[in-house]
């Protein structure tokens, strides 16, 4: 009896937890369908004059227009602008590619006496998830360098689209 639970013990503890979840959402006004992580995860920083960052990766598609976006919304919580707060260049390095994306937008709000800055960035769908599965993914964002360490959401917002587009084309329905 010991032994049985010794091994569930330590199984329990090779069991990889997962703590990544996604919401899928259709919009009542604007009829987007929605899939992003249900939290923001943490930046891992290598330089960054702020006090801590965050991303959240994101899927838009709009059927009234067949547009696509896929995205990753950085964040910088900081008591001063840094360089992130008016950056128009992102580059990403991806197990040692150097890549950009399609799109990148500032903007700076400020919450209860502190700065957010938000840089949301755009990419195709094969770039994302690229980035989704990649080893290693650094964001160079103005002068400020990121890591992005846990991507399982992007991973499972990448197979939530792909699944919900294999469920449209199948049943002929548009989004």
């Amino acid at each position: 009896m010991h032994r049985w639970i010794l091994l569930f013990a330590i199984a329990l503890l090779w069991t990889p937890v997962s703590s990544a979840q996604v919401t899928e959402e259709v919009s009542d006004i604007t009829g987007e369908y929605r899939v992003s992580s249900q939290e923001m995860n943490d930046l891992w920083i290598d330089t960054y004059a702020g006090d801590y960052g965050a991303y959240m990766p994101r899927y838009v598609s709009d059927s009234t227009t067949d547009m696509e976006q896929w995205m990753i919304i950085l964040y910088g919580f900081t008591d001063e602008e840094t360089s992130m707060a008016d950056v128009s260049n992102v580059y990403l390095d991806v197990d040692g590619r150097r890549i950009q994306p399609l799109e990148v937008s500032a903007r700076v709000r400020t919450i209860d006496d502190e700065i957010m800055e938000v840089v949301e960035t755009t990419y195709t769908e094969a770039i994302f998830t690229r980035i989704a599965n990649a080893n290693e993914v650094r964001v160079d964002v103005g002068d400020e360098a990121f890591q992005l360490r846990d991507r399982e959401d992007m991973r499972m917002i990448v197979q939530t689209v792909n699944n919900q587009s294999s469920q449209t084309a199948s049943s002929g329905d548009n989004r």
